[in-house]
Parts: structure tokens; sequence; C-alpha cells
């Protein structure tokens, strides 16, 4: 699709005045049905609803339904590019029976009645009959269906929850928004095709059954786009020209980011700002929590004396300075004024309401000196209260600063995002996660999942924001920071995040991971381009480049990094690492050799390595070290050279600050091997920047050579050729030679002989065959994996067993994964516990996982909990109170049963919980009381110490057979919530914690009966 040149142009993109001649000649009004041609498509009424079905582009159609009365709803917070192609559509009348809408890419079918809608895409059918439904009532709603097929996988929505990615194929979701949780009305299907249910507010569901999708929407205006497309690039390429193209950050936001909680005052400020120096230890931005302001906006001159001047100081030693802020008025003044003025958010104590425009003018002004003095960013946290509260926030920061600086890029960080917030130059990080290694885990997987609904740019709290990490879990998480957009380190207040501060041993790895990830800038640079440009993220799950492995279509823990690095980094204690590379030629990343794929393998890594791999057939561009982003900018760049197929990389340079890349005002050198002669050609694709200046080329490090004979530049013998033993590459080294100061096209050609790698197994090839056909559905292909098995290796055993995974309605593979549970390693048994929880969450398998509720692995344990609690629903406490040990509880499966209301509760008080507070973290916490042992109860007090941030869910009976849940947030410092019941319906109260503390020491808690 196009490229979105105009970032803020709110409409819909009509056809050209030639496209709507050529429908109003081609089209007639039909007499059986109240239909007529519209701009685009056409208009259809019925009694109570009318419906528009309208082509946007060659990619792209729009379902409008709507009831009586509200014909003219808007939504403001997407926008389509007001830019679209002048394409031609044709709109047709074909029968009596049927009209329809037909593009050069796809055809839509509507039936007479409107009772069916079908989609094809080429000559492939996508979508099959789609019906739209009207349910009046109190809450009414529009209700979507359509048919699935047995083999279709789906991604996006975001995440499910804090800490928990909710694997890459998805089978229903409900939107909304909490710390750390973006669920989002924007997914993709591997048929081909995508759904976006444009909406102002959350709340809509959808799922995936057997033979049909539902979705929900609640309302009474329905405004859904489906797009298509022949892979996920280009549905988010489609998606992103729909709701905004991803901005590029500045430059700055690519190096490290050091965020912090608790400061003794500026001495400590600038102390770390030294230490980062003298250890030359990389850094370029410093993030500051509370300890930065007063009174809501006023700086807080105990760590900041003189603002502007220690502003300044940071500039000149290379340091940006990103501060929190937060929609609401904690200071009393402020507090009082915004009520006074009726601007309190709905439903809050002291949010400012920023859906309101003058709010939003008088916020920005309380920030301008701010900015003024200094803040390079801005990290925005605790806006989850309204759908689009993160929306308003954002938008108001970067008109703000555009209007003081216009043109230069804005940088917020976020901890939810909703549809759009890319294209205002937003990123996103995962919220308060704990420092565990379950939480660890789920990082890649909910990158991936904010990429696939097109939020580039996410980062986690390296280290976890909850509890202390060991030296080893800051370092893994250092290394994974490494390939994350945004790489940052925080926690809670006081609990150390530095470098150093975890042993020397660490530190060295640490010191490290982080200069490997300023080495890779202008990799990463060039690919924050291409996403600017077709809406691509940075980070993408293997599935997207190896569509046909079915070992790709659920690996949430290694990742592409770009299109030529693969990242399997690091996430369990002890340094094991499985790592799966697709089909293919691979280069070791740190010792250059080869392998060819497909291939499984388990390693043990040192504490300072990062298992990474490049394609066969890459270019990869790298910076030497530098201890910030603005330290030169005529910094030498070495070319990584991996031979293995033609390839080539767009190498991408402006200025790093503005928004002029989008005048135009940028360079790309294109660098292209050609596999066959051994050539690689540097040449400028495109010079838009004529000041910028120019990063040589000084030395190209080409792997996989045997040996080498000889090279030329342009036809002329270069000399100084290095064999690096430790890299396992030839080293080529151009003195004096700035490649981007001609207007030729450079040749490098090298004549040497490639070191083959190893032959892959005959077996092996068929195997791998095998499991393809097995994944689409051939039953001899099953039934032979299932063979396979019996003889497997341990590692053979999980690749199998992935493929086995999508056929689970086949009571072969059923019976093969019940058998296998009770013996396997604990690798094996969680890839069949995530095929399960993925694909078959029924009775038949909840049951063959009971036995691992007990397992001494937190994490299997963990994922049956979960499984259970999924499938049994009302009955889930008895079946995981029935087996269920303290080692379970680590995962919350029941209590996260109950607070998606889930689970009436029937079992759960019956003297099988504990009827006070427990000290140790993995016992039930729950307080049960029976109110009917008292006279004139009219609430509860409910007493708590330091217990910052804390949740708990409150479930009230008056028979202990049917339980109301009341779930409740306390007020986050320590004290007192006074909760109300009506003593007949509550005679029996039931208090169960649903987070627990770390830094603050456990809750300590009681109840007083009124």
């Amino acid at each position: 699709m196009t490229e979105i040149k105009k970032r803020h142009i709110v409409g819909i993109v009509s056809l050209s005045l030639k496209s709507i001649c050529l429908l109003l000649v081609s089209c007639q009004i039909c007499s059986g049905l109240n239909k007529r041609p519209i701009p685009g498509g056409w208009h259809i009424k019925t009694a109570d609803t009318e419906f528009e079905i309208t082509a946007v582009d060659q990619d792209l159609f729009r379902i409008r339904a709507f009831v009586k009365g509200h014909e003219k709803d808007t939504l403001p917070n997407t926008y389509l590019s007001g830019e679209g192609k002048q394409t031609q559509f044709k709109f047709r009348n074909y029968d009596d029976k049927s009209f329809g809408v037909i593009s050069e890419k796809y055809k839509i079918d509507i039936s007479n009645d409107f009772s069916g809608i079908d989609l094809k895409y080429g000559s492939k059918s996508v979508i099959n009959n789609l019906k739209l439904k009207f349910n009046k009532g109190k809450n009414p709603n529009w209700n979507i269906t359509f048919f699935t097929h047995s083999k279709e996988r789906v991604y996006g929505i975001g995440n499910t929850g804090l800490g928990k990615s909710g694997g890459l194929i998805k089978t229903s979701a409900v939107t909304g928004m909490e710390g750390g949780v973006s669920k989002l009305p924007f997914f993709i299907s591997s048929l081909g095709y995508g759904i976006f249910v444009h909406d102002e507010k959350d709340g809509m569901s959808w799922e995936k059954e057997k033979k049909s999708h539902s979705i929900t929407v609640p309302g009474e205006v329905l405004d859904m786009y489906i797009l298509t497309g022949k892979n996920p690039y280009d549905l988010l390429d489609a998606y992103t020209d729909l709701t905004g193209k991803p901005l590029m950050p500045p430059l700055w936001s690519f190096g490290f980011m050091m965020s912090r909680w608790g400061y003794s005052g500026w001495d400590d400020i600038k102390e770390k700002w030294d230490i980062f120096r003298s250890k030359e230890i990389p850094v370029d931005v410093f993030i500051y929590d509370y300890d930065w302001f007063i009174k809501d906006w006023e700086w807080n001159r105990k760590c900041f004396p003189s603002p502007a001047e220690n502003l300044e100081l940071a500039e000149s030693m290379g340091i940006k300075v990103v501060g929190i802020r937060k929609p609401r008025c904690d200071y009393d003044e402020n507090l009082e004024f915004i009520k006074s003025k009726g601007w309190v958010l709905e439903n809050t104590p002291s949010d400012f309401n920023l859906f309101i425009p003058e709010v939003r003018e008088w916020w920005w002004e309380k920030n301008l000196p701010l900015l003024k003095d200094g803040i390079a960013g801005w990290w925005n946290d605790e806006a989850e209260h309204a759908w689009l509260e993160y929306y308003y926030m954002v938008d108001t920061q970067y008109k703000g600063m555009q209007k003081q600086y216009p043109g230069k890029r804005v940088w917020t960080i976020n901890r939810a995002f909703t549809p759009g917030l890319q294209r205002l130059g937003a990123a996103v990080w995962t919220g308060d996660v704990n420092s565990s290694w379950e939480h660890l885990q789920n990082q890649p997987c909910t990158f991936l999942n904010y990429g696939i609904t097109g939020m580039p740019y996410s980062s986690s709290d390296i280290g976890g924001f909850i509890g202390k990490p060991s030296p080893e879990m800051y370092v893994r998480w250092i290394q994974l920071g490494v390939f994350t957009p945004v790489m940052r380190a925080h926690s809670q207040q006081h609990s150390d995040r530095w470098p150093w501060a975890f042993g020397s041993d660490a530190e060295d790895a640490v010191k490290k991971a982080i200069e490997l990830r300023y080495r890779l800038i202008p990799y990463l640079y060039s690919y924050a381009h291409k996403a600017y440009v077709t809406g691509e993220p940075l980070l993408r799950p293997l599935f997207f480049d190896f569509g046909d492995d079915p070992q790709t279509f659920n690996m949430d823990d290694e990742f592409l990094v770009g299109n030529e690095i693969l990242a399997a980094p690091v996430l369990n204690q002890g340094g094991k690492r499985i790592v799966y590379l697709p089909e293919g030629l691979w280069y070791d990343f740190k010792t250059g050799e080869t392998q060819n794929g497909p291939v499984l393998f388990e390693n043990r890594y040192k504490l300072d390595e990062i298992p990474v791999f490049i394609k066969g057939g890459s270019i990869i561009p790298v910076s030497p070290v530098v201890q910030h982003t603005g330290e030169k900018d005529d910094i030498p760049l070495e070319i990584n050279l991996y031979p293995g197929s033609d390839t080539g990389f767009v190498l991408y340079l402006d200025d790093g600050e503005t928004y002029d890349y989008e005048k135009g005002e940028y360079n790309e050198t294109l660098l292209k091997w050609n596999d066959k002669d051994n050539s690689l050609t540097i040449e400028d694709k495109f010079k838009g920047y004529k000041g910028l200046k120019k990063h040589p080329i000084e030395k190209i490090n080409l792997f996989g050579a045997e040996r080498i004979h000889s090279v030329s530049l342009n036809g002329i013998k270069l000399e100084e050729i290095n064999q690096n033993s430790e890299k396992n590459c030839i080293e080529i080294v151009l003195k004096n030679f700035e490649i981007f100061k001609t207007d030729d096209v450079n040749r490098l050609d090298i004549d040497f002989i490639k070191k083959e790698p190893p032959e892959k197994d005959a077996v092996v090839i068929e195997r791998s065959e095998t499991m393809k056909k097995s994944a689409i559905g051939d039953l001899d292909a099953v039934n032979s994996l299932i063979k396979m098995l019996k003889e497997a290796s341990f590692t053979e055993k999980i690749m199998i067993t992935n493929a086995l995974a999508m056929n689970m309605q086949y009571q072969e593979v059923f019976d093969t994964f019940a058998g296998l549970i009770p013996s396997s390693e604990p690798a094996v048994q969680k890839t069949i516990l995530k095929a399960i929880k993925t694909f078959a969450l029924d009775r038949k398998y909840a049951e063959i996982v009971l036995p691992l509720l007990t397992s001494n692995n937190d994490e299997i344990a963990g994922m049956s909990g979960e499984i259970v609690s999924s499938v049994y629903k009302e009955d889930a406490a008895e079946y995981l109170l029935s087996g269920l040990t303290r080692t379970a509880f680590k995962d919350n499966a029941l209590s996260s049963s109950i607070q998606e209301e889930n689970l009436s509760a029937k079992y759960a008080f019956d003297g099988k919980m504990d009827t006070r507070w427990s000290s140790s973290a993995s016992d039930p916490q729950w307080i049960v009381i029976d109110t009917g042992q008292l006279k004139d109860i009219t609430g509860i007090k409910l007493f708590w110490e330091t217990a910052f941030g804390k949740k708990y869910l409150i479930l009230v009976s008056a028979d202990k057979k049917t339980w109301k849940t009341v779930y409740k947030e306390n007020n986050g410092d320590g004290g007192t919530d006074e909760i109300t019941f009506d003593p007949v319906k509550a005679r029996y109260v039931a208090v169960y914690c649903l987070e627990r503390g770390t830094q603050w020491g456990y809750s300590l808690w009681e109840a007083e009966i009124k």
C-alpha cells in the first residue's frame, strides 16, 4: 500500500471522481431490496438498521452498520490516509440473488437479503458467510459471525495479562487495558486477512470456535475494516495505512536507558552519570520517577537544584533526561482546582479529564516549563482508567512539543496503548512485571504480540520492577534487551538495576551486552525507517518469514530482528537453551560457524554468551562501540557479509532529530551481494540530505570463507586482508575509502572458496517434509510422526510434538499426548502443555494434565493450573483444589478464574482455604467471614501495612453456593478500605489477595466487622 506522508488527516478515503461516475453508470438499484450505490460501495437499508460496504483500497474494505439515529456518529481516534490510490473498483449486481465489489486483489459477494458476505483474495476463499446481527436490550451490541477453517491460525490482539503474553496463536479475547496489558481490536489470520474494529471504547469480544468466528461489539454503531494480503507484512502495511505509520523515534532512543526510582539528591544523580562514563558503559538516557518533581509539575529542587543548568550538563555528557508523567493531581491545591472546574475524569478520584480540549491545553501549559528546561521525552504512567486516556495524553504531548519545537521528534513511553498511538512517536513498556524467570520468559512473546498489533517500539523493565533479580537473571534480561526496540532498565523504589550492582562477572557480561546493542544501532535504525514506510515491526515472529514451517507457528521464545538476525536469548536459570533454526543456512554470530536448518539443538551458554544467528545471505552494518549515540557524527562502519544467497541491505541515515525525513531529507545506501559471482556493490540509492556527514565504510568482514585468494575494489587489488580466528571471518580493510563520497557504483570482487556446512541427513529432510504435511492435516503424515516419536531423541520429540499440536482434533494425537505426559522430560511436557493450552481446551485434555498440578517445576504446575481453570470454568475450584499444591498457586490459576468471572466458587470456601493471611507467598491467601454471627453488620474494614499497589478480590454470598464477585483495588499508599454490603445477601464474605509485595514485605491484613 502507499506510504503515508501526512500524519494527521482525519477522514475516509473516497474514490476518484472517475470511479464514482463508473459506479453510478454500472450499478442500478434493485427493486427487490432497499439498496443503493454510494461513493465506493453500497448502502443497504432494512427495517431497523442500515449497512454500508465500501471499498477503501486494493487491500481494504469497510463495513459500517448502525441503528436509526446513529447515522452521523464518528470515531476520532484513528484515521485513514487522505492520499489513497486512485484505484478502479467494479460494483455489480450479479443476478437476483447477490451483488458485490471487485478489485484487482479481492472480490466481495453479498447476498441480496444480506444474509451473508463472502470474501475471496485472488482465487482463495478467506471469509465465508459473514453475518451481521444487532441485539437490542440493556447492553445493545452488534454480533458478527463467519465460518472458520480447520487449519486457520489467528494472531494479534495483544497480551493477556501483566507478565502474561497469552502466546502467539489466539483463540479468544476481550479488548481492554490495564497497566502493562494492551488488548486491541485487531487480529490477522494465516488465511491472508485481518479484522480491525474501529471503536472509541473497549469491550469488544472475539472467539474462534471449531466452525466459526464470533465478534461482539458493544453499542449501536459498528465500524469494521477487513484487510487482505498475501502475508503478515501486507496486512500490517494495510493496518498502518489505516491507523498511521509509526514515526521514527530520535536516534538517542536506540541507546541504553537507565530508569530509576529513588535518589537522595543532586549529588546522587550526578554521581551515577559519572560512574557510567568512568566505567565506559554506554548510556544515552536517564529516566526519572517520582524523584524529579513535586506538586504535580514543579521541579524537585533537591534533585535538580538548577534544572536548566543541570540538564545542560547532562546534554554535554551525551545524556538525555526523561521524566515521568501521570494524568492526575496529587497536590491538594491542584486537585481542588480541577474539582471546582468539573475536570475530574469519571470513576477516578484525581485524574483530570483529558477528553476535554480545555483540560489538555491547561495541562500542557503546566508541563511546558519542564520542556523548556531541557526534558527530552516523557514517561507516561497510570493512564488506564479510560480506553483513550493514553491516546489523549500522548496526543497532547505530541502537539504541544511540535508547537514549541516544530519538526523535532517526539518520544514518549507508555504503560499501555490503543490503535493509532504509534503515529504520535510513542513507545510502550510491558508494565510493572516481577523479577522472576516466569515474567522474563513472557517478555519476548509480549513484544511480538505488540508488534503484530501495530506497535513496533516496545520494552520491559529490565530486571523486573517488583523484587530483586539474581545476578544471572539480571544479565539474561539485559541480553534480551539488546534486541528490544527500546532497551531500558528499571525497578521499584531503591532497588538497584545499575550494571555494577550484581558483582564483577555480571558487570562484565552486562557491559559486553550493552556494547553489542550500540554496535547494532545502524542496523536497527535502518529497520526503523522501514517500519515507518511499511508498518512492519522491528521484532517479528518466525512465522512472518517461514510461514509454511509448523515449528514457527507458535514459537514465542525466539524471534527475528529485522529479516537477517535470529535471536534466541537465554530465558532460564542455568544457561541451558533449546534453539530452533528454520530451513536455510545459518551462521553463529559469535563463532561464525554454519549449519543448515531446519534443526533443533540444546546448548549451555556462559553468562556472557547470547545465542544469536544470522541467516545465510545477509548483510549487517555494525558500528564501533561508542559511549552514546551523539558521540560523533562520522562513525566508521564495518559491514558483516554472510554469503549463502543473493541479498541486499538498505543502509539508512538522516539527522536523527527531526521529521525532515518525511520531506525526503535522508540518505539510503544500497549494499547488494551477488552470491554467484561473489561481488558486493555499494551505491547511493537516495541522497536527499546533502548536509549529513557520511559514515565511511572501513572494513568488510566476510564470513563462511574456507580461504581467500584475492579482493579487488573497482578493479584495483586490495592488499590488507586479515584472518580473524576469533570471529572466524576474513577482514577486508578499505584504507582511505569513504564510499559515501562518490556518486558511482562501487564494486568489491572477492575470489574465495566457501566453507560448506555439514550436509543434512536424509532422515532429517524426510522428517521435515512429513511435519509440514502433518501441519496441513495430512493424516498419513500425522500417523508417521506418531510412529517416529517412539525412537526420537529429546530434541526431535519437541519438534515432532510441535508439528502434532496442529492436529489436536485427531484421537491418535490426543492418545499420544496423554501417553507422553507422565514420563517425558520437562521441556517436552512444556511443549505439550503449550499445545493443549493453545489448540484444545476441553475436558479430555485437562484431565490428562491434572497430575502435573503437583509438579515441582513451577512453570509446568502453573501452565497446568491455567488449563484446568480455563477448561472446567464453573467447576474449576473443585478440580484445582482436589490436586493443587502450593507450588501451583504461584501462577494464581484459581484467582485468575474468579477474576475473569468464569467460576461460581461454590467449592472455594468449604474449609479448603486458609481462614487467615499466611506469611508464605505461595499459600492461598483467603479471609472468610461469617457475618451471620454478628449483629447490625453494615460493612467491613480492611487494613494493611505498606501494601503499595496491591489488588484484592472480594466475593459475597448469601448461602455459600452462589458467589458474587466484587473486584477492588486499594488506593496504593497503605491504609484502610471500607466496603459496605447488604447483610442478607452477604452472609459470607471472602477476600482474596491477588498481588503480593516484596520490597515492602508481605501485606499484613486483618478484617474488622462494624
